[in-house]
């Protein structure tokens, strides 16, 4: 699972701190974790918290799945889909406030898409933030993540829960991916062709049987495992091939033949003869 591949945590700024989690073999996948300012802080600090993210993403590599998760106090509702649509899904909750601007600039301007505004779900499923007096309830949390796998965004929802006391104002906000992965294909190592026509020279073949008896004789003598007989003795096979026979050179076979040509002209003397030179090839 991903969070067993946590690499590094980088902290930034007051309001914003990174996690950086990788997962080896196939895929990388980059999380980030941020904290927006909030409507109390001028615009030029929350200008100067997305500049720092922009520079922090800028680091990712291009293969790698980035994700970028947290608190963004910034509210984005149904109302945005029209304007913003591939960034911002139809199912936001409420209705967008000022602050959704510059969430939405930065997603587009990363090809990311808010996953938990994708599918429609239940109010208490969307809902991730709880005002101190019970009575103001807001989406401010998102999961963005890449527009290219959007179809593997299975869901994205809010999870309460109850015996889980830790004093926060927020609900977890969680997304699941069914990523398709095609399996990583290995480099295969080129053939090698040889002149195996000299073998059917006597002495070729003579020489060539020698100098193979000769050096498997060698191996006969020292006791090695199964394996690593029969990797000596394609090394013996190759080695002794080299020296004797040598590679064979490749030929490129022309796509048509100077028979295909020469039957070519034939063919278009005897429709010359037939139909006259005043009719057009192909007519019938």
């Amino acid at each position: 699972m991903i969070k067993r591949r946590v690499k590094q945590i980088l902290e930034h700024k007051k309001r914003q701190g990174v996690d950086r989690k990788h997962k080896d073999g196939i895929l990388d996948a980059d999380a980030q974790k941020v904290y927006a300012p909030t409507s109390d802080h001028e615009d030029d600090e929350v200008e100067k918290f997305y500049e720092d993210l922009d520079h922090s993403i800028a680091k990712v590599p291009k293969k790698d799945i980035l994700i970028v998760q947290g608190d963004w106090n910034a509210k984005v509702g149904p109302d945005a889909f029209l304007q913003w649509a591939g960034t911002a899904g139809r199912f936001g909750h409420g209705t967008t406030n000022e602050r959704r601007l510059r969430l939405l600039e930065f997603a587009k301007s990363h090809s990311l898409t808010l996953a938990n505004t994708l599918h429609p779900h239940k109010r208490s499923q969307t809902i991730t933030w709880h005002a101190p007096n019970g009575e103001v309830h807001n989406q401010i949390d998102y999961i963005l993540a890449p527009q290219r796998y959007k179809p593997s965004i299975n869901k994205a929802i809010t999870r309460r829960y109850p015996g889980a006391d830790i004093g926060s104002d927020h609900d977890l906000v969680l997304a699941t991916f069914k990523l398709k992965l095609n399996s990583k294909r290995k480099a295969k190592s080129p053939r090698l062709h040889f002149d195996l026509i000299k073998l059917k020279g006597p002495n070729i073949s003579e020489t060539f049987r020698a100098q193979i008896g000769g050096k498997f004789a060698a191996l006969t003598l020292i006791d090695n495992d199964v394996d690593t007989m029969a990797n000596s003795l394609k090394e013996v096979l190759v080695s002794t091939s080299e020296e004797v026979l040598g590679r064979k050179l490749r030929t490129i076979q022309p796509w048509v033949t100077n028979e295909v040509l020469d039957l070519c002209d034939k063919r278009r003397e005897l429709r010359k003869r037939k139909f006259g030179s005043n009719v057009a090839w192909g007519a019938r």
